[in-house]
C-alpha cells in the first residue's frame, strides 16, 4: 500500500513540475540603466512580481501562459510573448506626456493651453484616430461642459451654454479659422464639412463666450476644427486609406494624400463617402390624416387616390380662358431613410518665409439624408 501511495505522489509531483516554468531576466531603460520596482504581471491574471534593485526578476508561470506585461511609472507598458523563452530581458521606453499643448482658438494666436485666457478642451489627433466617428462632432461627445444631441446617424447638434435643441446653431463652428456653419440659415450641419477624420489635427472647444474675438455669433462658445498641414509628413509624400462598416448598413470609406512639391509648396487632398440607412420614423397621425383626406374627397365624387403612403393635394389652377379647373397631385409621406454623403477637400500651402504662409483651400460636399428641423 505504501508503494502505491509513494508512486502516486511521485506521479503528481512530476506532473506538477512539468506544468510550471520559471522565467527570469532583467529590465532596463533605453540607456541600459537598471529599473528597480518594475511590475511584471502574467497577462489577464492577478499574479506577478517586481524587479529588485538591480532590475532583475523571477516569476513562475504555467506552461500555458502566453505573455508577460511589464509596467512602470513614466514608461510605456510593454507586453512580451513567452514562447520558448526562459530568460526575457526587457528595455522600456519613456512614455511621452504632453503637458504644454498649443492652442490657437483662445486668442487667435499660438499659445500654451495653460496660459490661454479661457476654458478650452482640446481633442488631439491621437484621440481622434482612436475614436470611431462618422462626423467631427462625434469626437467631442465626452468633453465636459458640452451637450451633444444626436438627431440621426450622421447628424447631431452641439451646445456649450444654454439649452440644446433640434436645430441648433448656438456654437460657432469653424474649420481652419473659417466659419463652417450654413451661411443662409446660420445653423451647424457638421456632415456638410468636407474632409475626414484622418485629416483632423485637433479640435478645440472654447466653452465660454468669445464675442470680443469672434464677433456676436460666438457668445455661446466656439468649436474650432484644425486640419493637418501637408508639410507635416515624413518623407515627400504620404497616403492613408480607411474603410469601415457597421449596423444600419453603414459603409464609410476615406482617403487622404499629402505631397511636398518643394521646400515651399505642399498639397493635400482628402475625400470621404458614407452610405447607410438612418433610423426610421413613421408619423401615424400624418398617414391617418392623408388617408382621411383622400377618403373624404372620394366621397364627394372627385377622383382621389387612396394610397395611405401619399398625401393627395387638391389644387385649383386657372386655365387659359380665365376659368378654373381642378388637378389631383400627391406628395409621398413614405420617407427615404437612405444616407449617401460624400465630400472632397483640397489645400495648397505656400511658405513665403519662416513666419508667413499662404494657404488656399476649397471643398465640396453633397449629402442625401434626413435633417430634423424646428418644424419636424
Amino acid at each position: 500500500m505504501k508503494k502505491i501511495i509513494l508512486f502516486l505522489s511521485f506521479i503528481l509531483t512530476t506532473t506538477f513540475s512539468f506544468s510550471q516554468i520559471e522565467i527570469s531576466g532583467q529590465v532596463t531603460d533605453n540607456n541600459g540603466m537598471n529599473l528597480p520596482g518594475v511590475t511584471v504581471m502574467i497577462k489577464d491574471q492577478n499574479v506577478g512580481t517586481t524587479t529588485n534593485f538591480d532590475g532583475k526578476y523571477k516569476i513562475v508561470v504555467d506552461e500555458t501562459t502566453n505573455s508577460l506585461v511589464f509596467s512602470y511609472i513614466g514608461y510605456a507598458n510593454q507586453e512580451v510573448v513567452i514562447g520558448d523563452q526562459r530568460t526575457i530581458n526587457v528595455k522600456m521606453s519613456i512614455s511621452v506626456i504632453d503637458l504644454d499643448k498649443v492652442v490657437v482658438t483662445a486668442s487667435r494666436k499660438k499659445e500654451k493651453l495653460l496660459e490661454a485666457p479661457a476654458s478650452i478642451a482640446v481633442i488631439g489627433a491621437e484621440k481622434v484616430e482612436q475614436n470611431i466617428s462618422l462626423q467631427p462632432i462625434d469626437n467631442i461627445q465626452n468633453v465636459s461642459g458640452i451637450d451633444v444631441s444626436k438627431t440621426g446617424i450622421t447628424s447631431s447638434n452641439v451646445a456649450s451654454r444654454g439649452f440644446n435643441n433640434i436645430f441648433s446653431g448656438s456654437v460657432l463652428t469653424m474649420v481652419d479659422n473659417r466659419v463652417a456653419s450654413v451661411p443662409s440659415l446660420r445653423v451647424n450641419s457638421s456632415q456638410l464639412i468636407p474632409g475626414n477624420n484622418d485629416d483632423i489635427a485637433s479640435i478645440e472647444v472654447l466653452k465660454g463666450p468669445a464675442s470680443a474675438i469672434y464677433g456676436p455669433f460666438s457668445s455661446n462658445g466656439v468649436m474650432h476644427i484644425l486640419t493637418k498641414s501637408p508639410f507635416n509628413i515624413d518623407g515627400n509624400s504620404e497616403t492613408k486609406v480607411s474603410y469601415g462598416f457597421g449596423d444600419r448598413s453603414i459603409k464609410n470609406a476615406s482617403v487622404r494624400t499629402s505631397t511636398k512639391l518643394s521646400d515651399k509648396v505642399a498639397v493635400k487632398i482628402s475625400a470621404n463617402r458614407i452610405k447607410g440607412n438612418d433610423w426610421e420614423y413613421v408619423d401615424q397621425a400624418e398617414i391617418d390624416g392623408a388617408a382621411g383626406f383622400a377618403a373624404a374627397n372620394v366621397a364627394n365624387g372627385q377622383s382621389w387616390g387612396t394610397n395611405p403612403n401619399y398625401i393627395y393635394l387638391h389644387k385649383q389652377n386657372p386655365d387659359s380662358a380665365g376659368g378654373r379647373y381642378y388637378l389631383n397631385d400627391s406628395v409621398s409621406v413614405d420617407r427615404d431613410n437612405t444616407i449617401d454623403n460624400w465630400n472632397i477637400d483640397g489645400r495648397i500651402d505656400y511658405k513665403i518665409n519662416k513666419d508667413a504662409k499662404l494657404i488656399l483651400a476649397a471643398g465640396h460636399s453633397v449629402i442625401n439624408g434626413i435633417e430634423l428641423t424646428g418644424l419636424g
